[in-house]
């Protein structure tokens, strides 16, 4: 608290910051985040959280966006932050003082600005939702969805770029709870048991695809939970249904909300519910807000039948910031209530007899990756900054292993398509990794329906066989780069994968390399994420792990290891 007010008072007297008024972060999981985002609400301002990785022109577009005062940083990511230097002045977050460790006068009300989280654009830009104070604190105080007390642990595992780390932070801190911040910054499965298991975690929201994975994996590491929430995507029910049983102390609650809500607008409690049969319901609203599915002229749908999901209440942001059009569209005058206004989440919902929702997809093909929504719109139009890409078209494609965006190129009449690591390292550019799309599929024209809009129906499926990546296809050479190579081909759902390919470059992300993480770990290999990072081919993890062999071999060799007969026998 006392660095906190420090840097709150720096801010205020170096920067005259005031409510509304911007300072961006550019920080790594650690107490210096949690410190860094307590002292600009102290200061009286909002915060912007900037992934540390965020490609340089979409930071940019969000730093001038808003006019941030001034960027927070650490001094091992200074080297990136400096790239705005000229934008804004640059701060190390722990080399900021001032004698002044009280706590600073309050100057700011519920309806002032609390941060701004950018989502996915359909103009090819991010847009900017402003989240007031109100906001978070109806997401976490006197509600309903689950008890926020002093007895709880939270564990936050969601960069703060993301509107589940609201939930993640403000749940303990505006409650005299517990939190654990997970300081890898590419956790492990085991990353994370460990840490739920070390500090006896309570309360842990997972996306849903990190869900799956640690049901699938010793769920017994989770004994600990009391509470559950998942979200994000639709929820596998047998995963559902194999943690209610596993975890009979602990109530799994399916969770949805846009992040212009506040991050939650319903819940259901499954746990309650028994066996889970067809698709599990988002629930009822959470406390201090409401749900309406209306039709098309803005009436109440009747029970059963599909509309539109529109929410109000305290949670609602302001609107999109210097996008007046866009926050008329979606933030409408509420039908029912003068002087309020509704939410349209542009998904599609019914009412069931039990008074749960039911979720039945989205309105407008805006998909949703790994709990992150995005615009198709936003892909597209960084491809076509491309030279050699006429046109082009991205969809989310369910495969077995979950949804993953696939686009379609048109090329120049002169152009040749471009390899896939080339294309993955030009839109890395302006895209978080997210929304790289995980296939290339070259067609001579898109397919039309008879009003002229690309038929989705008439898209041929990306195949999952052999692909190319970009690189010449070599065969694992050994028996360590077979083990590699079974284990990618496994978790990627592909085969034909070369020792130089790249792992990203050929479908991975972050939950499928904890799952290759896990995977090498049951078979006697350890690795971190940021090996995977460094080292993304087969070649190279295989190159990896004979040098631990080595370095391991001459510990035992010069007596610093001990050594165990199954070893010994390993080695022989």
């Amino acid at each position: 608290n006392e660095k906190a007010n420090q840097l709150a008072h720096y801010l205020r007297d170096t920067y005259n910051i005031r409510p509304d008024d911007f300072v961006a972060l550019q920080l790594e999981r650690s107490e210096w985040m949690i410190i860094a985002i307590l002292g600009v609400l102290k200061s009286g301002g909002a915060y912007l959280p900037l992934a540390p990785d965020a490609p340089a022109t979409r930071a940019k577009h969000m730093l001038e966006d808003c006019n941030a005062r001034a960027l927070l940083t650490q001094e091992h990511l200074l080297e990136h932050a400096q790239t705005f230097e000229n934008m804004l002045p640059v701060l190390v977050v722990d080399k900021v003082s001032t004698p002044n460790k009280e706590n600073p006068l309050h100057i700011n009300g519920s309806g002032d600005l609390a941060y701004i989280n950018y989502t996915s654009g359909s103009t090819g830009l991010p847009k900017g939702v402003l989240v007031e104070h109100r906001g978070v604190v109806r997401l976490v105080r006197n509600t309903n969805y689950i008890p926020f007390d002093s007895t709880q642990v939270f564990i936050q595992l969601a960069t703060y770029s993301f509107d589940a780390s609201t939930f993640e932070i403000w749940g303990p801190l505006l409650n005299g709870g517990k939190l654990i911040v997970v300081t890898q910054q590419k956790p492990t499965l085991e990353d994370i048991k460990d840490a739920i298991r070390e500090n006896g975690v309570t309360i842990i929201f997972l996306t849903t695809g990190l869900f799956h994975l640690l049901v699938d994996a010793d769920i017994s590491d989770l004994s600990s939970l009391r509470y559950l929430l998942a979200g994000g995507e639709v929820l596998s029910v047998s995963h559902i249904n194999r943690a209610i049983k596993s975890l009979p102390n602990c109530r799994v609650n399916n969770v949805y909300g846009p992040t212009e809500n506040t991050t939650y607008s319903t819940f259901c409690d499954l746990s309650s519910m028994g066996t889970i049969v067809g698709a599990a319901p988002i629930g009822k609203p959470i406390s201090n807000t409401e749900a309406f599915i209306l039709d098309a002229c803005y009436q109440l749908a009747p029970i059963g039948v599909k509309g539109e999901l529109c929410v109000s209440g305290a949670g609602l942001a302001r609107g999109y910031l210097n996008n007046p059009e866009l926050t008329a569209e979606k933030f409408i005058p509420h039908p029912f209530k003068v002087g309020e206004r509704l939410y349209k989440t542009g998904d599609y919902a019914r009412w069931l007899p039990d008074g749960n929702i039911e979720f039945l997809g989205r309105i407008d093909q805006q998909l949703k990756i790994r709990g992150f929504r995005v615009e198709a719109g936003e892909i597209e139009q960084a491809l076509l900054e491309h030279p050699s890409i006429q046109s082009c078209f991205v969809v989310g494609h369910a495969f077995e292993q979950g949804k993953e965006l696939v686009a379609y190129l048109v090329l120049q009449a002169t152009g040749s398509l471009p390899d896939t690591a080339e294309l993955r390292n030009f839109l890395s550019l302006s895209l978080p990794d997210y929304m790289i799309p995980a296939y290339f599929v070259e067609m001579e024209a898109l397919p039309l329906t008879s009003t002229g809009k690309v038929d989705r129906k008439a898209l041929p499926a990306p195949a999952q066989g052999t692909l190319s990546f970009g690189t010449l296809y070599v065969a694992p050479r050994n028996e360590r780069e077979r083990l590699l190579s079974d284990i990618w081909e496994q978790v990627l759902r592909r085969s034909g994968i070369g020792v130089h390919d790249n792992f990203f470059h050929a479908g991975g992300d972050s939950i499928k390399a904890i799952q290759i993480s896990s995977r090498l770990g049951a078979a006697g290999w350890q690795l971190a994420m940021k090996e995977l990072f460094a080292h993304p081919t087969i070649a190279g993890q295989a190159n990896r792990m004979e040098r631990k062999k080595r370095k391991y071999e001459q510990g035992l060799m010069t007596g610093d290891v001990p050594l165990t007969a199954v070893q010994q026998w390993f080695f022989d």
